[in-house]
């Protein structure tokens, strides 16, 4: 993967309009394709000293596809299947904030149907989202534009054809591959301990730090989620790619794509075990898969997780850093 590169706009016309703090955020339909499934996104510093966001907050792309379900989608009134990457990044540090000065404007194109299913085609409603996911950012919500798209044939994706319970390696050398089956094995371990701890009906205290109070129906949708991600560890054919660059992430998949998984250098930096691990994060990737438990990104790292589990436990339970630290169980909870 590769970062994108940021330009200052030329002069355009804004459509819809969303704030975080002195930083105006703007969607523009971009009429220069025939289909119009591309949309310009500027940021702009409207105050007086510089402001610095991170990259991770703006819809910037990794070779070419979004690298985060940043923007609402929607046709006929009805959500929009997000088809791009779901990536599991380290800790925000100063080297993942990009700098504004004063009335500075950058701008960052988007393919909109490289991310989104649009093959229906007609008309979508396409809105930058306004709390990211539950994740405490709020921007003003009146940011709706609309693009019309052609009809096209939906592309399939590759069949992986790995063996079940095989792990197979695509651009990794020898040691790599070694290091990966010691990471699947190191997540069969801590699968089969979440697995165990979600055996009783009633929740302990490793459940509530992760995932909040208890609730039955909740509790219901963790331990299924947790039963399928422990089936895709013991018997999915996974295949592993070593190709990616992209400093400070561990690893990403697409989401209607199992069982590929793209490594990057953040894993090759972890241990097997532990917080953040390789095991963990094989853990996290596979709960991406719509064919396993379908999790999405709300908060990345212990504390974001943590917070997620005590404020917002909907969110919890459907974010893959929750199942991967409650796996990983670092430090050891009942």
């Amino acid at each position: 993967m590769k970062k994108m590169t940021f330009s200052l706009c030329a002069a355009m016309l804004p459509m819809s309009v969303a704030y975080a703090g002195n930083i105006d955020i703007q969607l523009l339909a971009d009429t220069s394709t025939q289909s119009q499934a591309t949309v310009t996104v500027t940021a702009t510093n409207h105050g007086d000293t510089e402001e610095r966001i991170s990259r991770w907050d703006l819809p910037f792309e990794f070779d070419g596809s979004l690298a985060a379900p940043l923007l609402e989608v929607t046709h006929d009134g009805k959500p929009v299947n997000y088809i791009g990457k779901l990536i599991k990044r380290a800790p925000i540090d100063e080297g993942d904030t990009i700098a504004l000065a004063p009335g500075q404007m950058i701008a960052m194109k988007i393919h909109v149907a490289r991310a989104y299913d649009l093959t229906a085609g007609g008309r979508f409603e396409v809105r930058y989202k306004t709390d990211m996911n539950g994740s405490g950012r709020k921007l003003r919500a009146d940011n709706t534009i609309t693009i019309d798209v052609v009809p096209s044939t939906p592309k399939l994706a590759a069949f992986n054809r790995v063996a079940a319970g095989d792990t197979q390696f695509r651009g990794c050398s020898a040691s790599q591959g070694q290091a990966i089956r010691g990471a699947r094995q190191a997540a069969t371990q801590m699968i089969n301990g979440a697995s165990w701890a979600m055996s009783g009906s009633v929740a302990g205290n490793r459940y509530t730090y992760w995932f909040g109070n208890h609730d039955d129906q909740r509790h219901a949708t963790v331990k299924s989620n947790i039963n399928e991600i422990k089936a895709a560890v013991d018997n999915a054919g996974i295949t592993v790619d070593c190709s990616c660059t992209e400093s400070g992430v561990f690893a990403y998949v697409y989401p209607n794509q199992p069982y590929d998984v793209y490594v990057c250098p953040a894993f090759w930096s972890a241990n097997n075990t532990g917080t953040d691990s390789r095991g963990g994060t094989l853990i996290h990737e596979l709960s991406h898969f719509t064919a396993v438990a379908g999790t999405d990104d709300h908060a990345y790292g212990q504390w974001a997780a943590r917070q997620l589990a005590q404020q917002n436990p909907a969110f919890a339970i459907a974010n893959a850093d929750n199942y991967e630290y409650f796996s990983e169980n670092s430090p050891d909870r009942d």
